[in-house]
């Protein structure tokens, strides 16, 4: 998946939500010091947020920019897959 892609999946498709949801619950105080109430506005305001952002950069960023950063969003996509299925690979070869 190239820069493009991804934001347009972050907007488009739910994928704020999904991006959201993934970092906020790694963030130990909005797992356990925050109320269940509270909880789901400030996941609604993260996803909106992520989802107005990638929406802004598609629109008002400059193509050039984003064609010189998308190199360097390829080697952060691709460390973290092989990361996260490295993780996923480990959890399940210890059983």
């Amino acid at each position: 998946m190239d820069l493009f892609a991804w934001l347009a999946w972050l907007f488009q498709s739910g994928g704020s939500v999904m991006v959201a949801s993934w970092i906020l619950e790694r963030i130990p105080s909005y797992v356990n010091l925050v109320s269940a109430e509270a909880k789901k506005y400030i996941f609604w305001a993260a996803s909106f947020a992520l989802s107005s952002l990638a929406f802004a950069a598609v629109n008002y960023v400059p193509r050039d920019v984003l064609e010189l950063l998308a190199p360097y969003f390829g080697f952060a996509y691709g460390t973290f897959a092989v990361i996260f299925l490295g993780t996923v690979f480990h959890f399940f070869d210890k059983k």
